[in-house]
């Protein structure tokens, strides 16, 4: 089974393209057979979304307390403090009782960015856990479900010490952030235009960038932050952003602050230098003519040395004019890059690891079926095949996450395998019907219809 560290789990194909292509090449048998195998998707696809429609209300359940956006709400008097227990109300959302501290999980992950570990789903809470990590354990496992990778602070420092897009870097106040993480998804490459410089002796080029595709932010400030007042402090903030260069990462977190480059205080600092050095020249030169020429020597004498200051006033605020003509293109493009935020971030995670789940369940399924035939195949056979029908089909380089992807076929019945590690696919209709048994037991007040008795003991 090969291994790829430049590839990523993610299989940017959508669940309609996935089923075309699969059924075109290599295709399906017959008519009734492709029938099924739609039936097949169906099935699977409603499954994932029933179970994936649960984690995102326990997830928004858990983020009322912290989201700022959220509507006013307040707990039914007696109610256990469930999702159904809440009910609108006219007063703030932040002053009701019902955003106390969540109770701490026992194995909520406690990890922050800049702490020595990643994190995960097996690391213990300690009694000091602060109330939003029960949130944050959710989001963990949400994001790896969705092919997300957790990017350590020394990601976002390696950033800050390279120039970005527009050739400016920022500081990072990481004294500001209580919480402070970054997971991203997708490494690719973009050309972009890079206009001429110095007066055209610098060609316009294209020059590669080297991107995330999907990178999201969580971030929760400290008590006693420095921030603008309108910024809510006890809340957690959540931005979804798309397409951003490695290298503009610290550009997403909040509270940054552009550094002055050594070119740039070379364009502040050089011409000041150069008119204080004139102004003493002339200082000690001109003195004597002053004193011989009375008050208008002496008026020619202050002009000359106004000039070179003038100079490095002007040059200042015209370096100041330009730093904020970057900060308002940066502005500009985090506009159009930003994809969703808080709750609509999670939302659209949640549809995104939906996917990605059908797609690894789907394709795992299907050539174990099109191709292990009866001796079956192992588990790097599959993750092997899987990777070069992707790339020679769909020319997507991916690294398929096959342990995860036999995990689900295990659970819904859809694959066996024997103890030489050899997997094998059930037939098309037995993988229809207990799919179908996995859906219809999900509630079972049904059978009360068909067996009154029961119907009248429940």
């Amino acid at each position: 089974m090969a291994r790829y560290a430049d590839r990523g789990h993610a299989i940017p194909l959508r669940k309609p393209e996935l089923i075309r292509l699969l059924l075109h090449r290599p295709g399906c048998g017959s008519p009734e057979e492709e029938f099924h195998f739609r039936q097949l998707c169906r099935l699977i696809e409603a499954i994932l979304h029933f179970e994936f429609h649960q984690r995102l209300e326990r997830i928004k359940e858990l983020y009322t307390p912290f989201d700022p956006d959220t509507a006013t709400v307040y707990p039914i008097s007696g109610s256990s403090g469930s999702a159904y227990g809440l009910a609108t109300a006219g007063f703030n959302s932040r002053q009701s009782s019902c955003f106390q501290p969540l109770a701490p999980a026992a194995t909520t992950p406690t990890s922050q960015m800049g702490d020595s570990g990643h994190g995960g789903a097996n690391e213990p809470l300690s009694r000091q856990s602060p109330p939003h990590e029960k949130l944050l354990k959710e989001l963990r496992a949400l994001l790896e479900r969705g092919n997300f990778i957790r990017l350590d602070r020394s990601v976002l420092e390696q950033a800050m010490e390279r120039p970005g897009r527009w050739g400016l870097n920022f500081e990072v106040n990481f004294d500001l952030f209580e919480t402070l993480e970054l997971y991203a998804r997708g490494d690719s490459v973009e050309m972009e235009k890079r206009p001429a410089r110095w007066f055209g002796l610098i060609p316009e080029k294209e020059v590669e960038v080297a991107v995330y595709e999907r990178l999201l932010l969580v971030v929760r400030f400290h008590s006693d932050a420095d921030v603008p007042p309108f910024v809510d402090k006890d809340c957690v903030y959540i931005k979804l952003f798309k397409d951003v260069p490695k290298d503009d990462l610290e550009m997403l977190i909040p509270g940054t602050q552009v550094r002055i480059r050594p070119l740039d205080s070379l364009k502040i600092g050089l011409p000041l230098l150069l008119g204080i050095l004139t102004c003493l020249w002339k200082l000690v030169m001109g003195a004597a003519i002053t004193f011989a020429s009375g008050i208008a020597g002496m008026l020619a004498w202050l002009g000359l040395i106004g000039a070179p200051v003038s100079y490095g006033v002007r040059s200042y605020f015209g370096y100041v004019s330009t730093r904020q003509k970057y900060q308002l293109t940066v502005t500009e493009c985090l506009f159009f890059q930003n994809l969703d935020n808080n709750l609509g971030a999670v939302t659209h995670l949640i549809d995104e690891a939906e996917e990605q789940e059908f797609r690894e369940t789907l394709l795992s399924w299907f050539f174990l079926w099109r191709f292990a035939g009866e001796q079956g195949w192992t588990a790097d056979q599959l993750d092997d095949r899987i990777e070069e029908y992707l790339e020679r089909e769909a020319h997507l380089k991916v690294d398929f996450e096959i342990e995860d992807a036999l995990d689900k076929l295990e659970r819904y019945g859809l694959a066996e395998h024997d103890c030489k590690g050899a997997w094998r696919a059930v037939p098309l209709l037995t993988a229809c019907e207990r799919l179908d048994a996995c859906w219809d037991n999900y509630f079972r007040y049904n059978r009360t219809l068909l067996d009154p008795e029961k119907g009248r003991a429940g």
